[in-house]
């Protein structure tokens, strides 16, 4: 049971974190929805050089929004 155990622990958690990573992105999106336009574009602002940094994709945080395509 010595290499079977963690091996078999290692493959069910590694799924468990490839699952739920759609699901957090929902979750986001669900969390900014209930955002003002203006609490939107401060945290844009704040997080920017995150954003260009890491090549985190804003189209979906700013869809639907007045006055966010100068951000």
């Amino acid at each position: 049971m010595g290499l079977a155990g963690p091996a078999a622990s290692a493959s069910s958690q590694q799924k468990l974190q490839v699952s739920s990573g759609g699901g957090a992105d929902a979750l986001s999106l669900q969390y900014f929805s209930q955002l003002s336009d203006d609490e939107v574009a401060n945290l844009y602002r704040a997080y920017r050089f995150e954003f260009l940094a890491f090549g985190y994709d804003v189209g979906p945080y700013l869809e639907g929004r007045a006055g966010m395509a100068d951000l």
